[in-house]
């Protein structure tokens, strides 16, 4: 009966453990993320305040928004919300040269004069589900070539099976899951794993780059939590190993 019931308990912390491990990762990942992008960002805002540079916008993600229950979608369908948006070729360049001179990081530009005059208007889907682009509010009118050059005409569905339906039909569409799975107009299928993006875009409700951010000391106390857990469940499982050779003793 003691063993039974040291084995259920086992079972949980592990589950307590993995999600904890996971999350610890995810901070880590999200706040080397974060900080990387912050100091480039950072970087070049003063160098567009102190006139050194024109046409700095910032981060594409940040020229607009979507509503929160897009955000894994989104996340997913377009890294590129990622890239930093300039006016002109000469504002990207120099603001490469500046990052480079000074060791800042790696940064991707769109640059607005250089985009095509792309056809924006609403298209015809199947089975109406909604386009992203549409979905997504710029700050500016100047803005929408640049959000139409990443996004292009990607679809989002509420599941799987109405993806798969939209995307192999008369037309191929690319189509993302409301859970962040990505159907792409080669015919691969991306998904699964614990993580999922989200908080590429600024959202109407929180208006937060990230769901969820942490500071370095927040991330070393979710590390230092999970070494403790690790410690508790070694402890418990040898416990129970002993437990397990003395009924095995027992019913002999």
């Amino acid at each position: 009966s003691e063993c039974s019931s040291a084995r259920e308990r086992l079972k949980e912390m592990q589950d307590v453990l993995s999600s904890h491990r996971q999350r610890a990762i995810d901070a880590r990942a999200a706040l080397s993320t974060a900080e990387n992008k912050s100091n480039v960002l950072t970087a070049l805002s003063k160098l567009q305040k102190s006139g050194r540079i024109h046409g700095f916008h910032g981060r594409l993600g940040d020229l607009g928004v979507i509503d929160e229950k897009y955000d894994i979608a989104i996340s997913t369908a377009c890294g590129r919300l990622e890239d930093i948006v300039v006016d002109s070729v000469d504002c990207g360049q120099q603001c490469i040269e500046y990052l480079r001179k000074n060791n800042l990081g790696y940064a991707r530009f769109i640059l607005l004069d250089k985009l095509r005059n792309f056809n924006t208007n609403p298209i015809h889907t199947p089975e109406n589900v909604s386009r992203l682009f549409d979905l997504v509010q710029p700050r500016a009118d100047k803005f929408i070539p640049a959000f139409y050059s990443v996004l292009r005409d990607t679809l989002v569905s509420s599941e799987l099976s109405q993806a798969n339906r939209v995307a192999y039909g008369k037309k191929r569409f690319r189509v993302v899951t409301l859970d962040g799975k990505l159907i792409d107009l080669s015919g691969t299928i991306s998904g699964g794993g614990n993580h999922v993006a989200r908080g590429l875009m600024k959202l109407k409700q929180t208006q937060t780059e990230y769901s969820e951010i942490y500071t370095p000391e927040e991330v070393a106390e979710l590390e230092k939590a999970v070494a403790e857990r690790e410690n508790n469940f070694k402890v418990a499982s040898d416990t129970l190993h002993e437990m397990e050779q003395e009924l095995k003793s027992l019913q002999a």
